[in-house]
């Protein structure tokens, strides 16, 4: 019996590396740039007003008037083939504005006569006014139409002649260029300037579509504009829809918003008008104030009604980023993930990769367990997984972990699409891939051997999280290679300032399980346990003290820190961590009397809960200190 317990905690102390993976940031990228609220916005804009021909009766306004009234875009072209010689720049600029307007506007694109228009639209742009400007930007954000000579020139115009736009001429051109992701810094300094001062008259479209655009583009220096946009929200507060107030929540999470003030103001509007908010509303709403951790109480619980009213009319990206959302807020109500599962089960085959990976992040993170749901997912991801991010793999693998699914389908095509793309993988991917392999105890020859060396490759630069996740993942599928082991221990040495509880505890236990002592890894964790022992949780504790005692490393100053720790934390030991921490007094043969009577007492108050192999260790080591069981 005098190491029985060796084998025993090395099976116990398992769940040491369960730390989760960083919250992926594209639910809000793609979701409402790209996805939802890129579209919603396309159509936020006022549609800019056709230009005018002069003179109602002349031949370039009756051509103005036919190309209006055209229904296709091949008609347009027509007229525009049949009308060459008296087009005028208007009929020009009112041509591609009504392509863009009309359905099968895209499909004309490839068309020679479109690339006569484009061509006619470039070089009459020195004359354009700001009218024209803004609807030729407009009409190539429309479209999708990234033309980089053309929105060249509508710049170099609009800079010319900044002066006299108007409100709308300001924000469909600025709406335009974040459409299409052109980032020309002289044109949106000109546009925030001339913005900041005509603000007070622009419309509620124009100042929710400004600061969208703005936001899109991360655009840095318009830090004033976004004051003054904070400023006339505040005035106009009151007269915002369930739209508007979504897509100014939106602007503030995107921009890191710290106004407390005006996310205040901005949650009471939202609660005054929750009856209205659509499916789309909510979700985004949701998904910003988890993004600013904005805890007010009355919003989110008018969202979480209003969205459980709505939820069966969620689209994949509400649910997706609800999920996000309420497990980022910690929102451990059942209904909630009830009524989200309901949901998701059966529109899930038609979720995107992202959509996929984030619901089931968020599931397990907050530890919500639903394997129907996760095989479910696992069903859907498998013909997708090509397309799978390195983030998406990560996340989705980590969360089946957590939820102790083992789909083995699944894994191995993980497996597969990570050995083909382990060249892409960050350090914080490796982590989270080894850990739930490890985790689920599946054994993958070749995906070790790939991240084996990937880790090797790295280890100068490698972070102390990796190391301490990829050691305890070898050591729980017994993965014994000594040179690798070697080469880990150095490079945790060299960054011994740097560890936290969590690595020192993942470290220790994993050379203890593969029983490898290392007395220069062991002293340098030691010293990096006492400088850190104000920060260790129970588990940190009593694997650290499990580890040492378990190498026969015995080093004072850190036994007695494990000790007073130990003392401290009592209350908060379950009948693993008393076990736990008896016998790894006993194989050090201490005997700190205040510790072993607190755990006697600990063990007695809870000795229903030992299981056997618990109660066994408990009693040998007491006896092996010649102290009385506790039992």
């Amino acid at each position: 019996m005098s190491n029985g317990g060796h084998s025993f905690y090395g099976g116990h102390h398992t769940d040491t590396a369960e730390f989760s993976p960083q919250p992926q940031t594209a639910p809000q990228q793609q979701s409402f740039y790209s996805g939802y609220y890129g579209s919603l916005l396309a159509r936020l804009p006022r549609p800019p007003r056709p230009p005018r021909a002069p003179g109602e009766d002349s031949l370039n306004a009756k051509l103005n008037r036919k190309l209006t009234s055209t229904a296709s875009a091949r008609e347009v072209l027509a007229i525009c083939k049949e009308h060459t010689q008296e087009f005028d720049t208007v009929n020009y600029v009112t041509a591609l504005h009504r392509v863009a307007k009309l359905p099968d506007g895209r499909e004309v694109l490839p068309e020679t006569g479109f690339g006569h228009l484009l061509h006619e639209a470039q070089n009459r742009s020195p004359d354009f006014n700001p009218q024209k400007i803004s609807n030729t930007a407009w009409s190539l954000a429309a479209l999708r139409l990234q033309r980089q000579e053309l929105l060249q020139a509508l710049s170099a115009q609009s800079l010319a002649s900044l002066g006299e736009f108007d409100c709308q001429n300001l924000q469909n051109t600025v709406w335009a260029y974040a459409k299409l992701l052109v980032y020309d810094s002289p044109l949106l300094d000109g546009i925030a300037d001339a913005s900041v001062t005509l603000l007070p008259e622009f419309s509620l479209q124009d100042v929710t579509g400004t600061a969208w655009a703005f936001t899109a583009l991360t655009y840095p220096a318009s830090a004033q504009l976004f004051a003054a946009i904070a400023s006339e929200t505040r005035t106009r507060m009151c007269q915002f829809g369930s739209r508007d107030i979504a897509g100014l929540f939106w602007t503030m999470a995107k921009t890191e918003g710290k106004d407390r003030d005006l996310l205040d103001a901005l949650a009471s509007a939202a609660v005054d008008q929750i009856r209205n908010f659509k499916p789309q509303d909510c979700s985004l709403t949701m998904w910003s104030v988890a993004k600013v951790y904005l805890l007010n109480a009355p919003l989110l619980a008018a969202l979480q009604e209003q969205s459980l009213t709505l939820i069966h009319t969620f689209g994949s990206q509400d649910l997706a980023n609800t999920a996000w959302a309420s497990a980022r807020l910690m929102i451990r109500e059942q209904r909630v993930w009830d009524a989200l599962s309901a949901a998701v089960l059966p529109a899930v085959g038609n979720f995107a990769p992202q959509k996929i990976s984030n619901t089931a992040w968020a599931y397990s993170t907050i530890e919500v367990l639903d394997h129907q749901l996760f095989n479910a997912m696992a069903a859907a991801a498998l013909p997708k997984l090509h397309d799978f991010s390195s983030q998406d793999k990560s996340n989705s693998v980590w969360a089946f972990a957590k939820q102790e699914l083992l789909h083995k389908p699944f894994m191995t095509a993980v497996a597969e699409e990570s050995i083909l793309h382990v060249a892409e993988l960050s350090q914080q991917h490796i982590s989270n891939i080894t850990w739930a392999f490890a985790k689920l105890l599946v054994h993958h020859s070749r995906l070790e051997a790939a991240l084996s060396t990937a880790v090797m490759s790295q280890l100068d630069t490698a972070e102390a999280q990796t190391l301490s996740s990829f050691v305890w993942s070898l050591a729980k599928l017994s993965t014994r290679d000594l040179s690798m082991l070697e080469a880990i221990s150095k490079a945790v040495q060299s960054q011994a300032a740097s560890l936290g509880a969590q690595e020192i505890a993942n470290t220790s236990w994993a050379y203890a399980q593969l029983i490898i002592r290392d007395d220069c890894l062991c002293s340098a964790l030691a010293t990096a346990a006492l400088k850190n022992m104000g920060s260790f949780l129970v588990l940190h504790v009593t694997n650290t003290f499990w580890a040492f005692a378990a190498l026969s490393v015995s080093c004072e100053p850190l036994n007695e820190a494990l000790i007073a720790t130990s003392i401290s934390k009592i209350s908060a030991f379950g009948s693993q961590n008393i076990s736990a921490t008896a016998w790894s007094c006993a194989k050090l043969l201490l005997r700190p009397e205040e510790l072993l009577t607190e755990l006697a007492c600990q063990a007695s108050r809870n000795i229903s809960a030992f299981a056997p192999q618990n109660l066994a260790n408990t009693a040998w080591a007491f006896a092996k200190l010649h102290l009385k069981d506790p039992a």
